[in-house]
């Protein structure tokens, strides 16, 4: 528990101007895009939220907090944009929260070289658009560049979006990280080493400055293809993607459908297909034959509509919200040669709900799918079997060779199904970092609670949802500290 003479110690750090515990600063920072999620739901998780928010402008003060939090047992979250939906930015165990937003500078752009040094809080939006007055970009960016950041990226892996399928995963991008320690050391990371780093979570330590890659900026072409058929779109999709091409996605007639409905105007057809390629002029003429005959069987649009809707990828993505009103997301990653039996079954999973599907480019032949399942948390019983589904998406994703997108607080119980024994060397890692346990407990490697009684209670709200309202219902009158001893004593990981 955070106390007084903590709060004056953090405010003698970063200022009074850099530290809050207003109720409702708290409240949001104790929430991420995923806050459809019930209160009693977080309540049944044990959730404390955030104590205190600080926003720090450099590494020295991470340091300052970490060290201090380190020596009195205060757990950390470390918060970038809050884009994600799957808990990982959740101040579980209360404590402090770090929002890195204001480490936000370009400190070094070195274009004979070809990399840049950031702080980890600068948004991927606000660096692409300056890297543009050097004649520069970078490798890969997230679909939700305005407000992901450079930090974020890196911590959740990085591992889909525009850029990915040409120059790979954010990982590749990285030519050194400076990290802050659970004990406020201050490293800096090598090419190699950068990697333990990276899809991390925030769990081993706090980026704080980052050295990537940068590209000269070439040329661009992009493509809009309608398919009518679900098999052809995804042939050609397949297809497409041994082109390398710079950014590769798709909307499905269930999402485009929904954008309709939210006053775009898109053709309704079983698979929107854009791909856009950069290079020189003779690279681009080579690959827009290619990309021709691979989509013969597509409706093109004129050039100008790929364009625009490769420009407006940041927007479009939540565009249907306002119909919900209560939005899930969860995000799957499959080979693209699986990808026509996948979407036959997440039809099956979802049959008689308001959902869509649009997709981020990754490498290695996959796709990650980002699947939107409109609900509404007034309609109560419907709302808990709704919920209950994303306990199918694991399995769906392993049937086919795939797996999750991103792990946080929702996905840890599947860490052992998809590491196996390697999930005991990543315990292990994590420990030897972080002895005390304070960078985002309860996450990643180590569920919050044990899967056998998440799986149950899953079960319960699409066969039972009356009972699970009951009990959620009951919860609101037992203090959350007795819920918390309850879940350590069967095995829960509650710090």
């Amino acid at each position: 528990m955070v106390i007084t003479k903590d709060i004056a110690i953090l405010t003698d750090i970063v200022g009074k101007e850099r530290i809050s515990t207003e109720e409702s600063e708290l409240f949001c920072y104790s929430r991420d895009l995923g806050n459809s999620i019930p209160d009693e739901l977080l309540k049944a998780y044990g959730m404390l939220g955030a104590e205190v928010v600080v926003l720090p402008k450099t590494t020295e003060e991470v340091s300052a907090i970490l060290e201090y939090a380190y020596e009195n047992d205060i757990p950390i979250t470390t918060r970038g944009g809050g884009s994600w939906a799957l808990g990982g930015v959740l101040p579980m165990d209360g404590g402090i929260v770090i929002d890195m937003c204001r480490m936000n500078t370009i400190k070094t752009v070195n274009k004979e070289d070809g990399y840049v040094d950031v702080g980890a809080g600068i948004s991927w939006k606000k660096l692409m658009d300056s890297l543009k007055t050097y004649g520069l970009m970078v490798g890969a960016h997230p679909s939700s560049a305005v407000s992901a950041t450079v930090g974020g990226f890196i911590a959740t892996g990085g591992g889909a979006g525009t850029g990915v399928p040409k120059y790979g995963t954010v990982g590749d991008q990285v030519l050194s990280l400076k990290v802050v320690l659970s004990s406020g050391k201050i490293i800096q990371t090598d090419p190699w080493n950068s990697w333990l780093f990276t899809g991390s979570e925030g769990t081993l330590g706090i980026v704080t400055e980052a050295t990537v890659k940068v590209f000269p900026l070439r040329e661009e072409k992009h493509y809009l293809y309608y398919f009518d058929s679900l098999e052809q779109g995804t042939e050609a999709l397949r297809k497409l993607s041994n082109l390398e091409p710079y950014q590769l996605s798709f909307l499905d007639r269930g999402f485009l459908s929904l954008l309709n409905q939210a006053g775009e105007h898109f053709l309704e057809r079983e698979l929107a297909v854009s791909v856009g390629i950069t290079g020189t002029e003779e690279e681009l003429k080579a690959k827009d034959v290619k990309i021709t005959q691979i989509c013969a069987a597509g409706q093109p649009q004129p050039e100008y509509v790929a364009r625009d809707e490769f420009e407006n990828r940041f927007k479009i993505g939540l565009a249907f919200k306002c119909l919900g009103p209560s939005l899930f997301v969860q995000e799957i990653r499959v080979p693209l040669r699986f990808l026509k039996n996948v979407l036959d079954d997440i039809a099956e999973l979802l049959k008689g709900l308001t959902w869509g599907i649009e997709s981020l480019g990754s490498d290695a032949g996959s796709i990650v799918l980002s699947v939107m399942i409109l609900g509404d948390e007034r309609r109560e019983l419907e709302y808990l079997q709704t919920f209950s589904l994303s306990a199918g998406f694991a399995n769906l994703a392993r049937k086919y060779c795939g797996t999750v997108y991103g792990i946080g607080l929702h996905n840890a119980v599947n860490m052992r199904g998809i590491h196996n024994e390697g999930l005991d060397v990543m315990r292990d890692i994590r420990l030897s970092l972080d002895k005390q346990n304070i960078l985002n407990p309860g996450k990643t490697t180590h569920p919050r609670i044990p899967g056998i009684f998440v799986y149950m209670f899953m079960f319960m709200m699409k066969t039972v949802p009356f009972l699970v309202r009951f009990i959620l219902d009951t919860m609101k009158y037992i203090p959350t500290g007795l819920l918390r001893f309850a879940f350590g004593i069967v095995g829960g990981n509650i710090k």
